[in-house]
């Protein structure tokens, strides 16, 4: 039997979420390992892009975490912060915040980001 439209349109939505909810842990864990300092966007782009996230994907995700307060993001010249939505992710370096270090270690839970 052929699944509708609609049918195949509400399948990829949930695939769409189930990957961004992975995603967000596959880029906190690997902020993670660079936590102690801040490291460009651009510079660990090809590790994501490597484990299969397009960069729309990692985009979503860095956003997301940016937002929960999971991230800390600063323009890399300032090293003022920055609104993500508001500067070319190229321009921005990324760093762990508590409350990343928080969810990595089991202190807190968010149904949005797989550990």
């Amino acid at each position: 039997m052929e699944q509708s439209k609609a049918e195949k349109e509400k399948l990829k939505k949930q695939i769409n979420a189930s990957n961004f909810v992975k995603n967000n842990g596959v880029v906190l864990t690997t902020i993670n390992i660079l936590r102690h300092r801040y490291t460009t966007l651009s510079a660990i782009e090809s590790v994501f892009t490597s484990r299969g996230i397009t960069r729309s994907e990692l985009l979503d995700c860095i956003n997301f975490l940016n937002e929960g307060r999971y991230i800390h993001l600063r323009e890399i010249t300032s090293k003022n912060e920055v609104n993500f939505a508001d500067i070319d992710y190229e321009l921005l370096e990324v760093k762990l915040a508590e409350k990343g270090i928080r969810i990595l270690n089991g202190g807190i839970h968010d149904n949005m980001i797989e550990v």
